[in-house]
């Protein structure tokens, strides 16, 4: 056999090949439109969950999960691409009871010593977000500011990680961006020491 006939016969049978690979989808069909949405609990990676309960709806991007001081709901710190803040969530019914909006949220919730003061990571605001607890549901008190931030342009700190010191006097904030420890007095709001991190 010729080099230009078996060239031909290859490239005919690869062309049969991929015309037999493409056949279509039905149209209307789930998979035709978008393969991942077909298959539940499939990730945007390609990989699948197998729960081993039931999922609740919440919202996007929740990296961070805090119990709440009565043991009976767990706030949800949301660091989507959309919607930024925390929500209140009822495990036993699988529903969110509250959701308090941010301008920005990264990883970090704790609360204090007597459960009455939750803090909230506001990402590149580079603030940490105060709220009052009581009944199980929480009120914006204020903000405590970490560094002062141009209008329109990103952080310099974003805050992530949080702890309370045991007597409540002093909040540590992990500097995401500025590879630093901040320790903020809460009497008073102000950061009174850096320590570097990174």
């Amino acid at each position: 056999m010729t080099d230009s006939r078996s060239g031909t016969l290859v490239r005919a049978a690869l062309a049969i090949l991929a015309v037999g690979a493409c056949r279509p989808q039905q149209p209307g069909s789930p998979k035709a439109a978008d393969p991942i949405a077909s298959e539940p609990h499939r990730l945007p990676t390609g990989a699948v969950l197998d729960p081993a309960g039931r999922s609740s709806p919440v919202g996007p991007m929740p990296l961070a999960m805090l119990p709440a001081p009565e043991g009976d709901r767990v706030l949800l710190a949301m660091n989507g691409y959309r919607d930024e803040g925390l929500q209140v969530f009822q495990p036993s019914t699988g529903k969110v009871l509250q959701t308090l909006p941010q301008p920005a949220g990264f990883l970090g919730i704790a609360f204090d010593s007597r459960g009455t003061r939750l803090y909230a990571s506001g990402g590149n605001q580079d603030v940490v977000y105060r709220y009052d607890w009581k009944a199980g549901a929480a009120t914006l008190a204020d903000s405590i500011v970490l560094a002062a931030k141009a209008p329109r342009r990103p952080g310099t700190r974003y805050p992530a990680g949080l702890a309370l010191s045991r007597d409540d006097r002093y909040l540590y904030v992990a500097e995401n961006l500025a590879d630093s420890l901040a320790v903020v007095e809460l009497e008073s709001g102000q950061v009174v020491q850096r320590l570097p991190a990174g």
